[in-house]
């Protein structure tokens, strides 16, 4: 029998609301969780694999951004538009490129602010 193994290399932590995140070509962004190596992010708008882009985050008024590449690209769903047609919802996973050391200490700050909260919540094991 073959042996799974985990294909994260780093922990994933949910993104509350107050962070914020958005994709250089794309609108409507949502970032839903993040890890020190990348992102997923909902979004509109076609965002292609392979691609280099840059994503943007904000919270506790600060911003900053981190280079990156576009590892995959789905569609979701649809949701309605005030022009009667509907418009295409993607979900895209992107992938941080390393050797941007001015992005490395809020990223690291973000992910220990997300880990504590996310450890709150969990419950207590005996």
């Amino acid at each position: 029998m073959a042996e799974l193994r985990p294909t994260r290399r780093h922990a994933r932590f949910p993104v509350p609301d107050g962070v914020n995140g958005s994709l250089i070509h794309t609108s409507n962004a949502r970032l839903l969780n993040i890890s020190k190596g990348g992102a997923l992010i909902e979004h509109m708008g076609m965002a292609r694999p392979g691609r280099t882009s840059q994503i943007t985050i904000a919270y506790g008024g600060k911003q900053f951004r981190i280079p990156c590449a576009i590892a995959w690209s789905k569609i979701v769903r649809t949701v309605p538009r005030a022009e009667g047609d509907r418009e295409l919802v993607y979900h895209t996973g992107v992938e941080f490129r390393e050797g941007h050391p001015e992005t490395e200490q809020p990223l690291e700050q973000l992910l220990w602010i997300l880990k504590a909260r996310t450890e709150e919540k969990s419950p207590v094991k005996e």
